[in-house]
């Protein structure tokens, strides 16, 4: 087991070259009471081409569309390190029973990374730092944040949803699984999440944004933004294999 001291220690080496930079309202006077929300769909071929990519890099779906996160909040910081928040459930891969374990597990921490021209290398640095980072999840953020000396280091979140043992359960054991819509009110400017549905093998984004910080049309051209910029890696990819 992971103690405090040594939980601690890493997120100040993973922060270590990071300062956050607040994200500046677009307006103080949004009376917000329900979240706001966009949501995009992929189609079965750009499906396709990103599951073969991932294949190639020996990468997870997650560590690309973290990184392709990543390169669109540096399109509005500006900056050469960015941080997000991650969402974490504190189940792994490596648990005997994973959905066996009842219990609030979810946590959110940042993750911290360069952003870098090869994006191949940016994707492979995302895996790597998810499989470094998973340790030490569940250490809170407020003690994070408490021993950073800060009151924030994000603005925007990034969850994963991809329960792809769901399948299995259901083949070895007759259960029935059905989706339902749920979520947390958001407590960030900005919130993507990425779902990949296990039994369909479909995959859909829904954004969550503060309209203090952004408008309907920054989101929509955010979100444009954030399909192209994984449709070049894509092409690129295999115009590298083509050579």
């Amino acid at each position: 087991m992971i103690g405090s001291l040594d939980a601690s220690n890493f997120w100040k080496l993973h922060l270590r070259n990071y300062t956050y930079k607040p994200l500046k309202p677009l307006t103080n006077s949004v009376a917000q009471v329900e979240a706001v929300a966009e949501e995009y769909n992929f189609n079965s071929e750009i499906i396709a081409d990103l599951r073969e990519l991932c294949r190639n890099l020996k990468v997870s779906p997650k560590a690309l569309f973290l990184s392709t996160y990543l390169d669109l909040i540096d399109t509005v910081m500006k900056e050469n390190t960015v941080s997000v928040g991650i969402i974490s459930n504190g189940r792994t891969e490596r648990l005997s029973d994973p959905l066996g374990a009842l219990g609030l597990f979810w946590n959110i921490v940042p993750f911290c990374q360069q952003i870098i021209e090869d994006k191949g290398e940016q994707i492979k640095n995302v895996q790597q730092s998810l499989v470094d980072i998973e340790p030490y999840t569940m250490y809170p953020l407020l003690q994070i944040l408490s021993d950073q000396q800060t009151t924030e280091l994000f603005f925007a979140t990034f969850n994963f949803v991809h329960f792809h043992n769901t399948k299995n359960i259901s083949e070895h054991t007759g259960l029935k699984f059905y989706q339902r819509r749920i979520h947390d009110k958001f407590n960030f400017p900005l919130n993507y999440a990425v779902s990949m549905e296990p039994l369909s093998g479909n995959i859909s984004i829904r954004v969550e944004y503060d309209r203090m910080y952004f408008s309907c049309q920054d989101i929509r051209s955010m979100l444009g933004n954030y399909v192209e910029i994984l449709k070049h890696i894509v092409n690129e990819f295999q115009r590298c294999l083509r050579w």
